[in-house]
């Protein structure tokens, strides 16, 4: 509140109890350019105004003009009765006892000339001139705080004008969030959704990239029509404002000209009272009707969780952010009536519609709500369909019961409380059961609201509840539905007496887990005390807040809390299970908590337990695996960890770390995993879970109260023996491995260690063959895993390197066989390639566009050409993203092994466009009319497309992120990755083929898109699915719904139809911090042609069945903006210099569309003709790049062929202390002796070079370093040389042979060694190789590179 902090006496003593104060008079909304036909007065001495701008005014900077009239005439306009200076509410105060028709203002700040403070000390102020000069009557003049007064006036304001109220409903009908409307037969019922949730909590359309630390709460406000909810949450949200604990004063020496504070207050009002509700008209003919239709919601900033008081890592991070989402639905009891914002919707020249109906076209929806339709279902669960209005509450009811943690009933009719009461017990029983996993029993407030009665008792909340709950019958025996839910609840045969409902107070706990009673009085029952009911307001929105902590307390606890995109696909699967099943909702499922994103060892830990209790054999063998395999983690964790410190005692190791990584493992599995083991008569297992939310035994339609049953004892001494029989373990084996060493002390510790791995997984081959995980690396316990092998286990990185073998065929790759079930399909090793720790990244990226998906393939054909090796377009690129048509041809370039792909995949993608595309005349009529009726989502139908995708990618079961489980290809060292969005097109999301190093990276970061991995490869998208998922555009294909996980993907183009800037941040996810340099990223589009007009836009397009139609219609045109904005803007100026772009003109007569597959031999022709021509220097100047990339430096501390490098047997600087030096070879990517390295080295490369690059004058490389390269003289390279008997070995000579087994592998090698004088500026080193058709010589793969980033990632002993 506004109070004075400091006061000369008498003031001290001053409160704002109002005594004898008259009320301002109520604010009034206006329009601009129109009268206030509310206030009596127009002089400037009036009444506050509140300036209502609507979204057809005529112009801006008249909106602007308005807006300021009002707040100045909010909190301006008034004079001090003393002095008659011009007065503001912050420069001037009423009095409690003076009050008058005049309402008199006195100043309260000096206004002696230099002094200007506000409660001046020195000087007499005007409030001090009208006290009284007897101190006790002085005490009877108090100081009335005007905010409680502007609080109420805004909240409690009433329109009566017609053209205003029209308005407001236009307005606030942006706010609506779902709604139903049968059609005039009641035979059928619609659910339309709108897209309000994801416009308030991400209103920038990020795709949910900004909104990870983001935990919404819902309050819903139900009750009967013309109970005040709307006018309730109006005050909640203008309480979030103007709550003192938000609210700061002014301090006291503020110059009294500076009123920004309560003007800053006023101005946030101000905005809230016009994007909140439409509270109760004061229109006479519309008092008889609801006031909105459907369910609204509207965002408040929400509550601190600081004062939960908790350091729990399971509670999101003090920066998070925890918005509260006020929920306000359409009154129940109303009947067929239409609402007042119903019948405002209809024209002047039309009467108004009856009834709820929606084939009418007056009535189907607003125009300016079409756009914004996210969804639209059919209802039809029985329980709704044939009970009228009762069916619509019902659905409310249950919806918002599930999801809400607070429900707010709101009466305002004494008389009619117990039937009241019974209502709202009747709206709980409905849904308690329909909701699993969850806190299931909500805090019920009950709101007395402006009733005619009043009485300050009323203000005592535990008398108001004992009032309102107490003295009843037993509720239930007037009530069917009430009788029959006690009846059902009582009849469990098992359930004890105590439990049982006898009273009404069992009754109410078993419906909910706290009930609050709160007054608000009627404005006119407390004329001239607004501060009564200003309280009353604040402690209805402390009860929320304090409500809404307790919920997100508990969720944290039992790590079921909800991020804006966990929530997004929540109410997604919400929505489409209320509308067509009585059965319960499970949130569990819903927010996939039985898919997790292990991010620490202890979360890896804690799954891998997860997936051995889960497994059906024998409970000794694998309690003593679980034993034996997370000691064994421990102790590579030790390793990893400790290396150089090993040797102390293992006790003093496991107690230091190892225990508590060990006790939160078992915890976690407790408290988020582990099933109920309670089973019901007829055979089905409970499935509530986790057991901190379990209240109640569920499955399908079966509820039995009961505890929840663990499916091992768990007590404390139960944990503690699992722990020790842990040590001890780990102790013996540490022992031995490390200190005692025993017959294998020849060998290294690591040496040992990998035995002991080795060892104690192969015990348990046989279960390992079941046991398998997406997200945890079962060899370590450590990692999230990247490469799935034939057998379908799955390893990071570090265990590849640690348990594979180095391959003699390939550099930087690693030959592996399974450590866990010692499986390999068809006697194949799987080979696992790593990106070179001193090389750079090759990345490609391809638009979508539909059938114009045929000019990135022409473009490919075309720089596969110019590169001229017969190498396969995926080994040319270590990373590959597509959108849409273009994830269709990254996936295809990504899985093949056939050197004509290309070719191959043109043939394919021409044949399918026409399968896809070709419509007939009349079957496009039949479409357009089916789906101005809804009776049908898209143009063209996909199982063509599908049928084709299946047939391509076949086996059709293979799983993208295992593809050698089905077909048996061995991995290779490109990554691919297609992008998608989710949940009607509102999350944007990447399907990979790859995990991030670190699920954390993928779980926090707020500027990565959601990835989508499952845990278990039969659930994972195969990779049809992902080609299907990233181009089902909306409008023209249907979404694509992944059976497995109910998930609906639409075409990746809502978010980024040119995936440059995706590509580029996965980079730094794949290879985090600096250890991967960019070589270069070449992005194909699919044709510049004129941009389509937005009158040429199907109309359809533009009734909006998606929330994503208007994003991809903007993307697919704009991929030119998009590469310009990434190239530009978002990527670091120092790789600006390596972005590529091919994006050939489309020089068409008319406009091709995506469908228009007639058109393909034209774009291909087209694209020949420009890479021929004009692009034919930028596509050699991109093969160059590609070819010399294929070298890199490793270093290795060695002097491989002393006798050959003459280099280094010249260099005096070898030994010399005062220089660093670095010893490698320059090595090759492609297959030791393959004829492609041999083509490679004898007809593209000349020989290869060195140059020192300075820094500038300011110390710094210049942003291209590349053109700076390209601009050295031939005659200013240094040569690498390699001398043979004596003569200059050409590179083709440069081949090393070694000898494996029987045969001889000729491996590409090229010592050099850098040397670097100690404490030098620096500058670049350039590795180059000089190519037969380049004047100049271009960097090999990761240079230019300062020496200290060489130094650095040589170091790096593990390869990611």
């Amino acid at each position: 509140m506004l109070r004075p902090r400091s006061l000369p006496p008498p003031l001290l003593k001053a409160q704002t109890r109002g005594i004898e104060e008259r009320p301002y008079p109520p604010p009034s909304f206006t329009v601009p350019g129109q009268e206030n036909v509310l206030s009596p007065q127009s002089s400037a001495a009036s009444s506050p105004v509140i300036t209502v701008f609507t979204e057809d005014d005529d112009s801006h900077s008249d909106q602007a003009t308005s807006r300021e009239e009002g707040m100045r005439r909010l909190i301006e306009g008034f004079k001090c009765k003393i002095c008659k200076t011009d007065l503001t509410v912050l420069t001037g105060r009423r009095c409690s006892w003076c009050g008058g028709d005049e309402h008199p203002l006195y100043c309260i700040s000096c206004t002696k000339a230099g002094c200007l403070k506000r409660f001046c000390t020195e000087h007499i102020t005007c409030w001090e001139k009208h006290l009284p000069r007897d101190e006790e009557v002085s005490r009877l003049h108090e100081m009335i705080d005007p905010l409680p007064q502007l609080f109420v006036n805004v909240v409690t304001h009433s329109e009566g004008d017609r053209r205003k109220q029209k308005q407001m409903h236009q307005r606030d009908e942006q706010a609506r969030w779902f709604n139903i409307r049968r059609d005039p037969s009641h035979t059928r019922q619609d659910l339309f959704i709108y897209d309000r949730f994801i416009q308030l909590c991400d209103p920038n359309k990020t795709g949910n990239t900004g909104t990870k630390r983001h935990y919404p709460s819902f309050v819903s406000f139900v009750g009967d029509t013309s109970a005040g909810k709307s006018t309730l949450v109006r005050a909640m949200l203008l309480m979030g404002i103007a709550n003192p604990a938000r609210y700061t004063a002014p301090v006291d020496d503020l110059d009294c000209h500076n009123e920004s504070a309560l003007e800053n207050l006023v101005s946030a009002m101000d905005h809230r009272t016009r994007d909140g509700p439409v509270t109760r008209s004061e229109i006479f003919d519309h008092q008889k009707y609801p006031t909105t239709f459907g369910v609204h919601l509207y965002k408040d900033e929400g509550i601190s969780m600081a004062t939960a008081g908790t350091n729990d890592s399971s509670y999101p991070a003090l920066d998070s952010k925890y918005p509260i989402l006020f929920a306000d639905c359409e009154g129940f009891n109303a009947g067929e009536a239409m609402t007042n914002a119903e019948r405002l919707e209809s024209t002047e020249d039309l009467e108004p519609p009856r009834g709820r109906g929606f084939t009418d076209a007056r009535t189907a929806r607003s125009p300016s709500r079409r756009r914004d339709v996210a969804q639209q279902l059919q209802i039809t669960a029985s329980c709704y369909g044939s009970r009228g209005k009762d069916g619509i509450d019902l659905f409310y009811a249950r919806f918002l019961y599930a999801i809400s943690d607070v429900i707010v009933f709101v009466t305002k009719d004494d008389a009619k409380i117990q039937m009241e009461l019974t209502r709202v017990l009747e709206w709980a029983s409905k849904a308690v059961h329909k909701s699993v996993n969850h806190p299931s029993r909500k805090t019920l407030i009950v709101v007395r609201n402006m009733a005619n009665l009043h009485k300050e008792e009323y203000y005592d909340n535990e008398k108001l509840k004992k009032l309102y709950l107490g003295g009843h019958p037993k509720l239930w025996e007037d009530s069917d539905i009430l009788r029959d839910f006690v009846k059902d609840y009582n009849s469990k045969p098992d359930r004890p007496f105590v439990y049982r409902i006898t009273t009404n107070e069992r009754l109410y706990n078993a419906l909910f887990s706290n009930i609050v009673c709160c007054y608000v009085p009627n404005k006119k029952s407390i004329q001239g005390r607004p501060q009564e009911l200003f309280k009353q307001y604040q402690r209805l929105r402390d009860t929320i807040e304090e409500s809404v902590r307790e919920g997100l307390a508990l969720r944290a606890e039992s790590v079921m809390q909800y991020n804006v995109p966990a929530l997004t696909h929540i109410l997604s699967r919400a929505f489409a299970h209320f509308t067509t099943s009585e059965d319960p909702f499970d949130f569990y499922l819903a927010a996939r908590k039985d898919n997790p994103n292990p991010q620490s060892m202890t979360e890896h830990v804690a799954n891998f337990i997860r997936h051995v209790f889960e497994y059906n054999g024998d409970r000794t063998t694998v309690d003593v695996m679980v034993k034996d395999v997370i000691s064994v983690a421990l102790l590579t964790y030790t390793y990893r960890e400790f290396s150089e410190g090993l040797g102390a005692r293992p006790e003093e190791i496991f107690s230091r770390e190892l225990q508590k990584i060990c006790s939160k493992a078992i915890e976690m599995y407790i408290q988020v995993w582990e099933k109920c083991a309670f089973t019901f008569p007829d055979g089905q297992v409970c499935t509530s879970r986790p057991a901190k939310l379990h209240q109640q035994h569920v499955s399908g339609r079966q509820h039995e109260l009961g505890q929840f049953v663990h499916q091992r004892q768990w007590r404390s001494d139960d944990k503690r023996d699992w722990i020790n029989d842990i040590q001890q373990r780990f102790v013996e084996s540490y022992e031995a491995i490390f200190i005692h060493q025993g017959s294998d002390h020849t060998l290294p510790p690591e040496k040992r260690l990998i035995s002991r791995r080795e060892c104690g997984h192969n015990n348990y081959a046989l279960i390992w063959k079941h046991i398998k995980s997406n997200k945890t690396c079962l060899s370590c316990l450590q990692a999230v895993p990247d490469h799935v092998l034939s057998c379908g286990h799955s390893y990071c990185a570090r265990c590849v390197q640690e348990l594979g073998e180095v391959s003699h065929t390939t550099e930087c790759a690693w030959t592996m066989k399974c450590r866990l079930c010692w499986e390999a399909r068809g006697g194949n090793l799987h080979l696992v390639q790593l990106r070179p720790r001193c090389a750079g990244v090759r990345i490609l990226t391809l638009d979508g566009g539909g059938i114009k998906g045929i000019v990135e393939l022409a473009l490919l054909h075309a720089l596969h050409k110019s590169v001229g090796l017969n190498l396969l377009p995926k080994d040319m690129f270590d990373l590959i993203v597509g959108t849409s048509t273009g994830g269709i041809i990254a996936l295809a370039l990504a899985m093949s092994n056939e050197y004509d792909s290309i070719p191959r995949m043109m043939d394919f993608f021409a044949d399918i466009s026409k399968k896809t595309f070709s419509n007939s005349l009349i079957k496009k009529i039949t479409t357009y009319a089916l789906m101005i009726f809804r009776l049908s989502q898209s143009v063209f139908g996909s199982d063509a497309l599908r049928k084709a995708l299946q047939e391509h990618f076949w086996p059709k079961d293979t799983a993208l992120f295992a593809p050698s489980l089905h077909t048996g290809l061995m991995s290779s060292g490109t990554r691919v990755a297609v992008t998608s969005a989710k949940d009607m097109g509102q999350t944007a999301c990447l399907i990979t083929s790859y995990n991030h190093p670190s699920s954390s990276v993928n779980n926090d970061s707020t500027n990565t898109l959601v990835m989508e991995r499952e845990e278990t490869i039969d659930k994972d998208m195969k990779i049809w699915e992902a080609a299907l998922a990233t181009s089902a555009a909306p409008f023209y294909l249907l979404p694509y719904e992944k059976p497995e996980t109910k998930k609906l993907y639409v075409d990746g183009a809502v978010y980024a139809n040119c995936p440059a800037g995706v590509a580029y941040s996965e980079m730094e996810q794949i290879w985090p911090g600096e250890e991967a340099p960019l070589d270069t990223l070449v992005s194909l589009g699919t044709g510049v042609q004129k941009a389509k007009s937005s009158q040429d836009v199907p109309s359809l397009v533009n009734m909006g069945f998606f929330v994503s139609l208007r994003a991809v219609f903007q993307r697919q045109i704009d991929s030119k903006s998009g590469w310009a904005t990434f190239r530009d803007s978002t990527a670091p100026p120092a790789i600006r210099c390596r972005l590529n772009r091919l994006d050939p003109p489309l020089r068409q007569d008319e406009y091709v569309e995506m469908y228009d597959w007639q058109k393909i031999d034209a774009l291909k022709h087209a694209v020949g003709q420009w890479t021929g021509g004009e692009a034919q220097e930028q596509l050699d100047g991109i093969a160059n790049t590609l070819l010399a990339a294929m070298f890199f430096f490793e270093p290795d501390g060695e002097v491989a062929f002393g006798h050959h490098n003459e280099t280094s047997a010249r260099n005096n600087n070898l030994f010399d202390p005062s220089r660093d030096i670095l010893p490698g070879s320059i090595r090759c990517r492609l297959v030791h002796g393959s004829p492609e390295l041999k083509k490679l080295l004898s007809e593209k490369v000349e020989y290869f070079g060195y140059y020192h690059l300075p820094l500038t004058t300011n110390g710094t490389s210049t942003p291209d370093v590349l053109q700076q390269v390209s601009r050295v003289p031939e005659s200013m390279w240094q040569r690498i040389r390699m001398n043979i008997r004596g003569r200059e070995a050409r590179p083709s000579e440069m081949l090393y042979p070694e000898v494996v087994g029987e045969s001889v592998v000729h491996k590409f090698r090229l010592p050099y060694t850098f040397t670097v004088k100690k404490g030098s500026a620096g500058g670049l080193h350039v590795l180059a190789v000089k190519l037969a058709r380049c004047e100049g010589l271009v960097p090999i793969s990761g240079f230019p590179s300062s020496h200290a980033d060489l130094v650095r990632r040589s170091k790096m002993k593990w390869l990611q």
